[in-house]
């Protein structure tokens, strides 16, 4: 079986040391200790968290202010003619310490990279789509992806249609945000630098990134053939309009057989 566990989930169930105050922590513990021992299931992380959710809620339209896609272009001489090779690619230079002078982003960034290391030693993958330009902290994940072949991007960006223009929600809230600004839909990332900056747009901006984070996630794991979704998120803050709401999820299943399981479910399913 294929598992993709959400971000409130996979750090305390692969770390559950750093969560022994939670009321949970016995359930973690022993999830913990399931999830070694069937290591003939997958399990995997979304690449949100290495993109989207990688930087704190405060800092993350600072950052991706300075995002810029790399493109570069080359043509050589050969025997059969003129060889023109073009790279197109994301700036993942945005994750680097140094372009965010906070202790609070320090931390926390040391304290991600601690639990996405037990995870990878614990057998857990990456999944991720093949959004062109969208910076990941590749450094820290290459090595760590599955493959993802054309077929599951074809599938991909038939479910991410379907959240966009049937569940309106995912990458469309951050369109939405742009348009309320008056910032044509060129390209995200030229809009996201015309957005004003200060703190209402700030909240927006994260709430928005993180909207379209949960969407990624569950465009990866249905794409990826996964088998269930683990989460804590039952959408109570965000309500209707997030992909984790009840009607959402119960859209999902119908179209794609999309099944959301709560940490109780998963550690039932692995006894």
């Amino acid at each position: 079986m294929k598992f993709t566990l959400d971000s409130n989930v996979w750090e305390k169930v692969t770390n559950p040391e750093d969560y022994c105050y939670d009321n949970l922590f016995g359930l973690y513990k022993e999830l913990q200790g399931l999830i070694i021992k069937h290591n003939e299931h997958s399990y995997w992380l979304s690449m949100s968290v290495f993109s989207q959710e990688e930087i704190e809620r405060e800092y993350r339209l600072k950052s991706w202010k300075k995002a810029e896609p790399k493109f570069k272009s080359s043509i050589k001489d050969t025997q059969d003619g003129i060889c023109m090779s073009l790279i197109f690619g994301p700036d993942d230079s945005i994750f680097e310490i140094k372009e965010i002078d906070s202790d609070d982003y320090r931390n926390h960034r040391e304290i991600l990279y601690k639990h996405a290391k037990k995870a990878f030693d614990m057998g857990f993958k990456v999944i991720d789509l093949p959004i062109v330009g969208v910076p990941f902290d590749k450094e820290f994940v290459n090595g760590h992806r599955e493959t993802c072949t054309d077929d599951i991007a074809t599938k991909a960006q038939e479910v991410d249609d379907f959240v966009r223009e049937e569940l309106k929600t995912g990458q469309l809230e951050l369109e939405e945000l742009l348009e309320k600004y008056g910032i044509p839909k060129v390209d995200l990332f030229s809009g996201i630098k015309k957005l004003p900056y200060n703190d209402k747009v700030v909240k927006e901006f994260s709430k928005a990134m993180a909207e379209w984070g949960d969407a990624n996630a569950i465009i990866e794991h249905i794409s990826h053939g996964g088998d269930y979704f683990v989460t804590s998120d039952y959408a109570k803050g965000a309500g209707s309009k997030s992909i984790m709401s009840s009607q959402n999820v119960i859209r999902l299943e119908q179209k794609y057989g999309f099944k959301k399981i709560n940490p109780h479910e998963l550690r039932d399913i692995l006894k």
